[in-house]
């Protein structure tokens, strides 16, 4: 059996744990199971960001408050020519846990382009009203 890591620091779910360390009636997992907590966050506490994955997550704030429109794949540009050694998947992690959200505008793709026509469509027929049924075209006039 694996040695239990330090116990971490008090949250809504360690005196759930030290409710399974007194009560010895039933098995460890039955008990976790009983408390919906997981077994394993029984015997480790999270790790926590490294820090180099500090550094950089204070690098890319920094580049966030300088140009905001830059996404996951300008940043990981910016920071390689800097020589730190990161990749796009890293980066769009980081950025996803600092909840940092570019600002560029979004498509509206629910907006027909200017010109757009829907002839020879379903969608087209219906709005011309073929195929509709007698009630359904007196309802439309």
């Amino acid at each position: 059996m694996a040695r239990p890591c330090p116990p971490f620091p008090f949250n809504s779910g360690h005196a759930r744990l030290a409710i399974v360390t007194l009560s010895l009636q039933r098995r460890f997992g039955a008990q976790c199971r009983l408390l919906s907590i997981w077994r394993s966050s029984f015997y480790c506490a999270p790790q926590g960001e490294t820090g180099m994955n500090l550094a950089l997550m204070q690098l890319i704030d920094r580049q966030f408050l300088e140009t905001p429109f830059y996404g996951a794949q300008l940043k990981t540009w910016h920071l390689q020519k800097e020589g730190h050694p990161v990749n796009q998947k890293r980066i769009r992690r980081l950025i996803r846990l600092m909840r940092l959200m570019p600002i560029h505008q979004k498509p509206n793709t629910s907006k027909p382009a200017r010109g757009h026509t829907h002839a020879g469509t379903r969608a087209g027929r219906y709005l011309r009203g073929i195929g509709r049924c007698s009630s359904m075209a007196s309802m439309a006039k």
